[in-house]
């Protein structure tokens, strides 16, 4: 078909984005617009006359657009602009990975359905091309990152000048932030994490244009620059910059849970490999202790803080000393007492409401609890007890991390 052709001799000749639009809308006579998978348009085309203003560059969809799409070759919908409620038809851009998607406003012709198919192969390449090098640029940005983040560089001043090519200030003070989100009822977790990579980015940028993104496996790591006003109101900044940063990516990620550790502050861009490994150890953890928070502060997490600096061996033999005896049990006998040990401590040694959490009737906890004491050699109703066994639970939790 001639516009198969038309489609491909623009693909050969290197055009670029804005050549899928200009073709599609000169095919339809339709405004045709191109975006990324968080809906931020990435290349638009408008029949004379006609044009429509967009807020922060995104195109005003339900946040839970690519849901309802997804499974569906072309999708039908409205959207609102100018004060009224415009056609549309999109098309996802891509099959085994998700690139963007393609829209053509003001109609939902069956015809224009073939011209959508050859607009999004075209896409396709195009896409790839600009992927190529911005992957390049994020590998190597994501590997400068590293040598900071693992205390490989010389000194505070090489961390500087190198910093300084890509246009980072970071002499100045960075807070450094891990975050991460647990995954909801979607199809595909890697087109989850290019939303997320998306979203952070973007959003991010809004509230602190300075903000350095980089990612290591399914987790972004935030190097913020905070204000010199002091510890206490530098944190409140950051917290209120993280919780909205939450708001937004869960309202745009629907089923998708945001969660944040964040390392204490350091003055000095040399000291970020070690909030770098706390702000991992508070986002593990928080997730474990702190069920309900989004966003975990290392300082919050108590004695943690002087268990993170004691080698491995220390915390290995520590573990093995509170609660090596119960774990051997429960591997000889296939019984389930560690984890109902753990229920109780997290449960503030409350029997009714450990008893609640695990499913079982407080006389079956008491006989638990009962083996556990007797197998231990302890008293679960003393506190430096409790706070032993605890302590050991959290040396595991680092060596985990470690």
């Amino acid at each position: 078909m001639e516009i198969w052709r038309r489609f491909l001799e623009a693909v050969a000749k290197g055009e670029g984005l804005t050549s899928v639009t200009r073709i599609l809308m000169e095919e339809t006579s339709c405004p045709s617009l191109l975006t990324d998978v968080t809906l931020r348009i990435l290349a638009c085309s408008f029949p004379a006359g006609t044009g429509y203003k967009f807020e922060d560059d995104s195109l005003p969809l339900p946040c839970d657009f690519w849901l309802r799409g997804e499974g569906k070759e072309i999708y039908e919908g409205s959207l609102p602009l100018g004060g009224e409620q415009v056609d549309f038809l999109s098309m996802a851009i891509g099959q085994q990975e998700l690139w963007g998607y393609l829209f053509l406003l003001g109609s939902r012709d069956d015809r224009y359905r073939e011209y959508l198919r050859a607009a999004s192969q075209a896409a396709v390449v195009e896409l790839s091309r600009l992927r190529l090098s911005q992957e390049a640029e994020r590998r190597y940005r994501n590997e400068f990152i590293q040598d900071i983040l693992y205390n490989n560089l010389p000194s505070r001043e090489a961390i500087i000048s190198r910093a300084q090519l890509w246009g980072w200030d970071l002499s100045r003070p960075h807070a450094l932030v891990v975050l991460e989100v647990r995954e909801g009822p979607v199809t595909g977790h890697q087109a989850v994490m290019e939303r997320f990579r998306n979203l952070v980015s973007r959003i991010a940028a809004k509230y602190c244009p300075q903000v350095i993104l980089a990612d290591r496996s399914e987790q972004l790591i935030l190097l913020l620059p905070y204000p010199l006003q002091g510890q206490g109101p530098a944190k409140i900044w950051l917290n209120k910059l993280l919780q909205s940063l939450a708001r937004e990516v869960e309202q745009c990620l629907p089923g998708q849970e945001f969660l944040a550790g964040v390392g204490r502050l350091y003055t000095s861009v040399d000291q970020l490999y070690r909030a770098y490994q706390e702000a991992k150890l508070a986002l593990y953890v928080g997730r474990l202790l702190f069920p309900k928070e989004k966003i975990i502060f290392f300082d919050q997490l108590g004695a943690l803080r002087f268990l993170i600096n004691q080698g491995e061996q220390e915390l290995a033999d520590f573990y093995a000393d509170m609660l090596g005896p119960l774990e051997d049990y429960d591997k000889q006998h296939n019984t389930d007492l560690l984890p109902t040990l753990v229920e109780f401590l997290r449960s503030s040694a409350d029997y009714a409401l450990t008893a609640e959490r695990l499913f079982i009737h407080v006389n079956t906890l008491r006989y638990r609890l009962r083996k556990i004491e007797e197998i231990l050699g302890v008293d679960l109703r003393d506190i430096n007890t409790l706070v032993n066994l605890y302590t050991a639970l959290q040396a595991k939790m680092i060596l985990k991390i470690i």
